[in-house]
């Protein structure tokens, strides 16, 4: 795999962890996905909005690790 599908899967595993939200991953075309699903008929603007904070906050938490296991 890729080190962008490799930083991918962390991220999908660290924001499941939380237990705050669920996400799923896909392949198309041999290209490795997340994916965000609002199914949910009660969910509010303000829901979704926490939960791309906490993609977010995750994301850049894990590239953070990531630059400084490189340097």
């Amino acid at each position: 795999p890729s080190y962008v599908e490799h930083l991918n899967k962390k991220l999908l595993d660290s924001v499941n962890s939380t237990g705050r939200l669920y996400m799923t991953h896909s392949v198309a075309g041999e290209v490795y996905m997340l994916r965000f699903a609002v199914g949910a008929t009660l969910t509010e603007e303000r829901h979704v909005c926490a939960a791309w904070k906490l993609i977010k906050e995750s994301a850049e938490a894990l590239l953070k690790r990531s630059y400084y296991n490189i340097v």
